[in-house]
Order: C-alpha cells, then sequence, then structure tokens
C-alpha cells in the first residue's frame, strides 16, 4: 500500500480526534501536510462558538 503523505480532513474526524485524545497532533507524525477545507474551518468555528459562547 502507498505511503500516504497528504491528508484532507473533514469535520467528523476531526471532532473525534479532539474528543478521542485532545488534540490534533498526531496527525503531524502520520503526514506531511493536513488541509483544512475552509467549509470544515468554518463549521469547527461556528460550532464551537454557539457552545462556548
Amino acid at each position: 500500500m502507498p505511503k500516504t503523505t497528504e491528508l484532507i480532513i473533514n469535520t467528523g474526524p476531526m471532532i473525534a480526534l479532539v474528543a478521542a485524545l485532545g488534540d490534533l497532533r498526531v496527525l503531524e507524525s502520520l503526514y506531511q501536510r493536513v488541509l483544512v477545507p475552509l467549509e470544515v474551518s468554518n463549521e469547527i468555528r461556528a460550532k464551537g462558538s454557539r457552545k462556548f459562547g
């Protein structure tokens, strides 16, 4: 199986990683580049501000 060096991540996996591990740093050891689409970033920010705002 080829080694993947890049990841495009969606909201669900980001939330699951943070819930399970407390942060996303594990991705640094697995991938050279992690891309978070603007829509995903906006969704995370919007839900975070509703939870804590």
